[in-house]
This record gives structure tokens, C-alpha cells and sequence, in this order.
């Protein structure tokens, strides 16, 4: 169980320890973002606030001065950390848009994003990569990989077919793959 919030001196927002060594920033709306301990000091005194509360994709972010300029630069607590250059996007590889340990967080490109995306809705199979292919009353499964969807093969059973997607995204995209069978992969 956390502690109590606790105050930094010219911090904006109070924050407390883990068990686990993370901290956790009070954010707006009762939402709280994840760090590491050692980028409490790098948040400097910004005051970090939660965009889409209520989505699954929220996450923190703030706005600082930009040099010479009027206006106010609105940067994600993610960009913040790892000081994401222009062009490279982060990805939150648990997909937990306020969870901003370093462990979770990578730079990658729109390609990674893409790969470390979440199974469409309101497909016929539960698992990414896999569909019904009726006419032959078996599952086919399928990888985009270097801009080409490649057929990984058919198969009786629905959970083979998504154990060959795994397969073949490891191979494919490594930690930045989202496998159908995490816990079961080597």
C-alpha cells in the first residue's frame, strides 16, 4: 500500500513512493502517473495534469515555456523523459499511457506503434492475426511485416493459429511485438 502525498519544494504536484521504488504523481481528475524515483528530481516543477481521464489511452502531460516564443509548448510526460526527438514517437510497451517508468517506455517509430497494436474489434477471432476462413472451415492466420500482409498458414484450431501470429512477430518486431500468448512466450 503507498504512503501519504508528500511535497517537494517548488513541485507543483505531491507525490508518493511505491513499494515497488516507482513514485506516483498525483495527476488532476484522481489519476496518477507512474516514474521512475530518479526522474522526480528531472519533472522540475511542472504542473503534470491527465488528458482523456476516462479512456484506457490517458496519459499526463504539461506545458512549458518555449525559448523565445509566446506561446506555451504541450509536451507528454513520456516525451518529457526520454527528451523524444522530432520524428520518433514513444510507445508504452504496456500500454498504459500513465505508466511512465523507463522500463515501460521506448522510442520507436509510427512502424513500431503499429506493431504494438491491440487487436481490431469485432473480428472473428479473439486473437490478433487470425481469422475465420469459412469457405475451407478453417483459421488462417496473417502478419503485415515491411509493408506486406504474409500468410503464416491455416489451421484447425483458433489458438494455433494465434500461436503462429506470436511466432512470427517475435520474429518480426521483437520487444515492440503484442503477442496473443505473452505469458507464453521465451
Amino acid at each position: 500500500m503507498a504512503g501519504r502525498w508528500l511535497k517537494r519544494k517548488g513541485a507543483k504536484n505531491p507525490f508518493r513512493y511505491r513499494a515497488d521504488g516507482a513514485v506516483e504523481i498525483k495527476l488532476t481528475r484522481g489519476k496518477v502517473a507512474i516514474v521512475d524515483a530518479g526522474d522526480l528530481e528531472t519533472m522540475g516543477c511542472q504542473r503534470w495534469y491527465v488528458v482523456a481521464p476516462f479512456s484506457p489511452r490517458s496519459y499526463a502531460r504539461t506545458r512549458i515555456a518555449s525559448s523565445g516564443k509566446t506561446r506555451q509548448k504541450v509536451i507528454s510526460l513520456a516525451h518529457f523523459l526520454l527528451k523524444a526527438p522530432k520524428g520518433l514517437i514513444v510507445i508504452y510497451m504496456n500500454s498504459q499511457g500513465l505508466d511512465c517508468r523507463r522500463c515501460n517506455l521506448r522510442l520507436g517509430n509510427r512502424t513500431n506503434a503499429c506493431q504494438k497494436a491491440r487487436k481490431r474489434p469485432k473480428t472473428s477471432s479473439r486473437f490478433k492475426g487470425v481469422s475465420w476462413r469459412q469457405h475451407q472451415g478453417k483459421w488462417v492466420s496473417y502478419i503485415t511485416a515491411d509493408g506486406r500482409r504474409k500468410h503464416l498458414g491455416c489451421f484447425a484450431g483458433e489458438r494455433d493459429a494465434g500461436a503462429a501470429y506470436d511466432e512470427a512477430a517475435l520474429k518480426h518486431f521483437g520487444p515492440f511485438a503484442r503477442l496473443n500468448f505473452p505469458q507464453e512466450a521465451v
